[in-house]
């Protein structure tokens, strides 16, 4: 009867409130570690450009900060999930209890297209970074081998000047 129908309501309205309690935990604790790396991939990002440091330390912060951005990204996409989880919850919550969940469209909408942006940001650096990371290994290539020319120059350079020092030895 009515009573059932009241604790059903009660019942339903504690699991919303925890729900949404569980979910501001969840986000409360995702910002703070987004906030964190995003200071973690600012320093790194600088020291990536930074001329004053040897081109290794320059491309390993280069690396680091592009370990971050993926970490960051992929930290979004918790966040969104976290809030179309809240979302899902509470349409499931007034479906059960006979109520309509039209105010929640536009929510669920917005939840969801916030999840999808934040899949593509995260494909989008995975991507990204996988093209700067054979560019550094191209260019660490590229020094290694101009480091190999100039031995081998110098080499070429000793070897002929033994050569003209033996011919006049030889005279």
């Amino acid at each position: 009867g009515m009573l059932e129908v009241v604790e059903e309501t009660v019942k339903g309205y504690t699991s919303l409130e925890m729900a949404k309690k569980n979910a501001a935990k969840v986000e409360n604790a995702l910002v703070q570690q987004i906030e964190d790396l995003t200071t973690a991939y600012e320093l790194a990002n600088q020291a990536a450009g930074d001329s004053t440091l040897s081109l290794d330390e320059q491309s390993a912060a280069a690396l680091k900060a592009m370990g971050i951005k993926e970490k960051l990204a992929a930290l979004e996409i918790e966040r969104a999930k976290n809030n179309l989880a809240l979302v899902a919850t509470e349409m499931n919550l007034n479906k059960a209890a006979g109520k309509s969940n039209e105010s929640l469209y536009s929510a669920h909408t917005a939840a969801l297209s916030e999840l999808k942006a934040a899949q593509r940001e995260y494909t989008l650096a995975v991507k990204e970074n996988a093209t700067q990371r054979r560019e550094i290994n191209r260019d660490a290539a590229e020094r290694e081998l101009d480091f190999l020319i100039d031995l081998f120059d110098k080499q070429k350079t000793i070897n002929e000047q033994i050569i003209n020092s033996d011919e006049t030895t030889y005279e």
